[in-house]
């Protein structure tokens, strides 16, 4: 899956990319799953600015999003049988989706049960998959053990190795404390700011945070192993603040804390380590709320980030088609039945008299003479039965014309229930064969 410039979208474009880093390391980052195209983007488009600024041997900085809650070992797959394409999911292992991948063990794989008629390059893409967890089984966390086997998986792609950053270890950070220390007790002052912000573009996704007289809720998430994670206040009603969970209660011992998106980007960028953060489509998008949310509480600047991305399709032999296509299928196969002499330029003895008998009904006109006019209707009410005859009879004749009109529009439905699958554009990028 090369990325050229016909598919590949760098804002701003990537030549300029090096001197916004101005020397400084460039960073992007993704939850741990096996990401489509338009997420190998970044990290194709990171390697490619640094080696352009010159530097041919440090290491890509990757950040993993293990904070967020999401199933990683399913992988959707395209299955083909005959003209009909569906999509399976493929469990690898059994997760929670309520927890945190970072607060879950690494599992073992077991070989998937691919079904029958699944697309080759998803099989043999899934197999690949599959070893790759199974080589980082020795992980602590679900989250290492994807990102081991994303890391193996990329090897292809980029011309540097990777080093893999954790959300959830910031708290090992010796900035951590004193991070947290301000949120706590500038509280107020951070979720105003944050949600000002985030009304400033409200389609982006991100929520406003809890604001209520004695509390505030706050950018974290509360984390204990192999649980859910849990929204984290700040109890403003006594002297000194107090971080809480949504009930009230305080965090218990052994609970450590890690940054919601907009906190998360924010404390990376805000490393001087980072010269630039590259983001794809809607990381772009609410980052931009981060960089106003930043000035407006923390009066600092953060680190300039860029956005790349990708479409990279899979290509099927199946019929594809629009629901316009649909209704022109459904038309032709009502109007053949009447036209089979026009559609197939017959010329049977049967056609000529279908074609005298219109002739008629187009040319005479009823005379104002009564008993005439009642005999010309006569006749033509006969002509008329006489050409749905003629009609029945050259279907009869020329059934497979038929049968085939009516199996377009089957076909054509198909073709539109196919597009669905067929355009989508977030197959796991190792599906591609040409890594």
């Amino acid at each position: 899956m090369a990325l050229t410039d016909s598919n590949l979208k760098c804002t701003p474009p990537l030549a300029t990319w090096p001197a916004l880093a101005q020397g400084r390391a460039v960073w992007t980052g993704h939850q741990p799953r096996f990401w489509h195209a338009g997420i190998l983007a970044k990290y194709q488009a990171a390697d490619a600015a640094m080696t352009a600024a010159g530097d041919t041997t440090t290491a890509l900085h990757h950040l993993v999003v293990d904070q967020d809650v999401q199933d990683p070992l399913v992988i959707d797959a395209p299955v083909l049988r005959a003209d009909t394409l569906t999509v399976t999911s493929v469990r690898l292992g059994a997760t929670r989706v309520d927890v945190p991948t970072g607060c879950q063990p690494a599992l073992a794989i077991a070989e998937p049960s691919l079904p029958q008629g699944i697309d080759t390059r998803a099989a043999q893409g899934i197999r690949r998959i599959t070893q790759a967890l199974r080589s980082a089984q020795n992980a602590t966390t679900l989250a290492q053990q994807v990102t081991g086997a994303l890391t193996a998986l990329l090897t292809p792609y980029l011309s540097r190795p990777l080093t893999a950053h954790y959300a959830t270890d910031f708290q090992h950070a010796p900035w951590f404390a004193a991070e947290c220390h301000r949120l706590l007790h500038d509280a107020k002052s951070c979720v105003t700011a944050y949600n000002r912000a985030v009304a400033r573009d409200p389609g982006a996704g991100i929520a406003p945070l809890q604001h209520e007289p004695f509390r505030c809720e706050l950018p974290l998430w509360a984390l204990t192993h192999n649980a859910p994670r849990q929204r984290v206040y700040a109890d403003l009603a006594d002297t000194q603040p107090l971080f809480t969970t949504e009930s009230g209660t305080p965090l218990a011992p052994g609970t450590s804390l890690a940054p919601r998106a907009l906190l998360l980007t924010a404390w990376q960028r805000q490393n001087p380590n980072c010269g630039l953060f590259v983001h794809g489509t809607g990381g772009g998008r609410y980052d931009r709320i981060t960089e106003t949310w930043w000035a407006t509480w923390r009066q600092k600047s953060l680190a300039p980030i860029a956005v790349a991305t990708a479409d990279a399709r899979l290509h099927f032999d199946v019929p594809v088609h629009t629901p316009r296509d649909v209704t022109r299928a459904i038309w032709h196969a009502h109007h053949l039945p009447h036209n089979l002499d026009r559609e197939l330029n017959l010329t049977s003895p049967l056609v000529q008299e279908k074609h005298t008998l219109l002739a008629m009904l187009n040319n005479t006109q009823a005379p104002r003479d009564t008993p005439h006019k009642r005999q010309l209707k006569k006749e033509r009410r006969a002509a008329f039965h006489r050409i749905h005859a003629i009609n029945a009879e050259l279907c009869k004749q020329n059934k497979n014309a038929i049968q085939a009109s009516l199996s377009n529009v089957t076909r054509t439905r198909q073709g539109v229930t196919n597009a669905t699958h067929a355009h989508r554009r977030d197959w796991p990028f190792v599906f591609n064969a040409s890594g």
